[in-house]
């Protein structure tokens, strides 16, 4: 599960079904902007990593009704919340992959 940051489209959530893997991924000419870019979505921690909204994953999921989707994010939050991953306020901790565009 990726969330993509982009200068040519919308911030989109890529392979929603894959709860195995987490992070943002930027285009390199998307970096500087990436804080506005991803405002009500994330927030930046020290430009390596982000802390992302659970309710913004689910939004840009589209899988509001789907009950099955949505077990399976509780189950990958109660494992990021096993492992440190989450913070004080339930945002989820995520490695920000910069790329080439």
């Amino acid at each position: 599960m990726e969330i993509v940051v982009s200068r040519a489209a919308p911030v989109r959530l890529q392979a929603p079904d894959a709860f195995d893997r987490f992070s943002v991924a930027v285009g390199s000419g998307g970096a500087p902007g990436l804080q506005k870019a991803l405002d009500g979505i994330a927030r930046i921690d020290g430009g390596t990593h982000a802390w992302v909204f659970p309710q913004a994953v689910r939004r840009l999921a589209g899988r509001k009704s789907d009950e099955a989707w949505n077990a399976r994010f509780d189950a990958m939050l109660a494992f990021a919340a096993d492992r440190g991953w989450l913070a004080s306020d339930g945002a989820i901790r995520a490695h920000i992959d910069v790329r080439e565009e």
